[in-house]
């Protein structure tokens, strides 16, 4: 039972890196190419807030949508080993 909780764990820390990294390439890359634009000082400043505010209200978003996959994931991990559970008891018994 141990093995089974350790994988869980590590499925949901992994989970958390692969946002962690999509959140950061996305905000990186939007960074780069605000600031590569051929666009005047006062238009860049204006496009970077609106990004800036894109992306703080993306990243409220983000703790929600993580919980609900948790709790899916949890969900469907529990209804795996319930079911292998029921099976083995039908064939032991």
């Amino acid at each position: 039972m141990a093995r089974d909780e350790h994988v869980c764990c590590q499925h949901g820390s992994s989970t958390g890196n692969v946002l962690t990294g999509l959140v950061v390439g996305a905000l990186a890359g939007g960074l780069a190419a605000l600031l590569m634009a051929p666009r005047s000082g006062a238009e860049t400043r204006a496009r970077l807030r609106r990004v800036v505010d894109d992306s703080r209200e993306r990243a409220e978003r983000l703790p929600g949508a993580v919980r609900e996959a948790t709790e899916a994931a949890v969900e469907a991990f529990t209804e795996t080993i319930e079911g292998q559970g029921a099976r083995h008891a039908r064939h032991s018994g």
